[in-house]
């Protein structure tokens, strides 16, 4: 059966970065140990339908592994959004959207900027999840 959309929230980081969770669900959930990009590559393939989108998270500095791993199986970055936790910081995550399927277009929108200078949910964030007051979040700025 074959399908318009894929979503992933992949592991992310190599075998080989960094050391390994003890803990075996965040280890799989973390680190490539028993899915890498490439077999992912090969599993969104095998789901989509023709012109079909994969919508995945990744780390930013691991966007060149991903359309390597993709291209060879005719899917393609169409859309790259560069996720910020403040504007004053560096991006670490991008929602990219890859269609089945050759085309020269790739869109780049405005970043995604979670939080503001006081820890609030951007205007966008919140409007996301609906809660336009939410009081400043410890420790994730």
């Amino acid at each position: 059966q074959a399908f318009d959309l894929v979503v992933s929230n992949p592991p992310s980081r190599a075998t080989h970065a960094g050391s390994i969770s003890p803990n075996d669900e965040r280890a799989k959930a973390r680190h490539e140990t028993t899915c890498c990009i490439g077999k992912l590559a090969e599993a969104v393939r095998y789901l989509l339908k023709p012109g079909g989108s994969a919508k995945i998270v990744y780390p930013t500095s691991r966007i060149p592994d991903l359309f390597r791993a993709f291209s060879p199986h005719e899917i393609e970055p169409r859309l790259v959004r560069h996720v910020y936790a403040r504007a004053d910081q560096s991006a670490k995550l991008t929602l990219i959207e890859l269609k089945h399927g050759h085309s020269p277009h790739l869109d780049v929108p405005p970043p995604l900027i979670l939080h503001d200078a006081s820890g609030r949910w951007s205007p966008e964030v919140a409007a996301m999840l609906g809660n336009t007051e939410d009081p400043p979040l410890s420790g994730c700025v």
